[in-house]
């Protein structure tokens, strides 16, 4: 019996979630990321958390984006601001009312998801001062929406999520085709040949099908043939 074939794992950096809506989000995010037939990893002590914090939090997140295949980063409203003055020293420094910023881990993760190469969907709740990696066009476009259980399930944000999805899959093919190339035909497994024929048009696997069954019928009529020379 074969064991089955791996399900992609995504990293959800995600902060703790502190209002009733902003848990309902994480719920549905997550809910959708498990529809896609992926495993979503949280870091926190939340009962729908996979991963509790148990070492430095930044090696366990290292570990956790190095072992994933995808990433999304959701940044919504951690810290409230009557007032924020943008470059301060600056001659004519900016001002700016009632601002809602989210947590810095958001930053740091989204940098290092993007610094392994991970499909990276980059959520930010509608009205956050966002800036650096939170920036449309920095590392990528960001999803601006309303941090509310229905608009993960609206049709746009879940287009941009089947979207990433993709990604994630073809990101994950090429990863396995990779390491396959360079693994020793000794060390494949019967999942790995599975993962090759998949990959395959199903004329290309008619014809190594084909291929096979000659080089197997040509070798035992060959053994058949060293057999009758050699028998008294």
């Amino acid at each position: 019996m074969t064991a089955p074939l791996k399900q992609p794992t995504i990293f959800l950096s995600i902060g703790r979630p502190l209002s009733k809506e902003q848990g309902a989000f994480k719920l549905a995010l997550i809910a959708a990321v498990k529809a896609r037939g992926f495993v979503p990893r949280t870091v926190g002590s939340g009962p729908e958390d996979t991963d509790v914090p148990h070492v430095r939090p930044i090696d366990q997140i290292q570990r956790l984006i190095r072992e994933s295949n995808g990433a999304i980063v959701v940044a919504y409203e951690k810290h409230w601001a009557d007032k924020l003055r943008t470059n301060s020293l600056a001659a004519k420094p900016g001002e700016l009312t009632q601002v809602r910023l989210p947590t810095s881990w958001n930053q740091a993760e989204a940098a290092m998801s993007y610094h392994s190469g991970l499909p990276l969907l980059l959520i930010s709740e509608d009205g956050i001062f966002g800036e650096c990696l939170l920036e449309d066009g920095v590392i990528g476009s960001v999803a601006r929406v309303e941090i509310e259980e229905r608009a993960v399930w609206a049709d746009v944000f879940q287009r941009r999520m089947d979207s990433w999805a993709k990604d994630v899959t073809e990101h994950l093919s090429a990863a396995k085709a990779s390491r396959l190339r360079a693994a020793d035909a000794e060390q494949l497994t019967i999942g790995d040949i599975f993962h090759i024929l998949g990959s395959l048009n199903w004329k290309s696997v008619l014809f190594l099908c084909g291929g096979v069954i000659g080089l197997l019928t040509a070798a035992y009529g060959l053994g058949a043939a060293t057999a009758q020379l050699w028998t008294p």
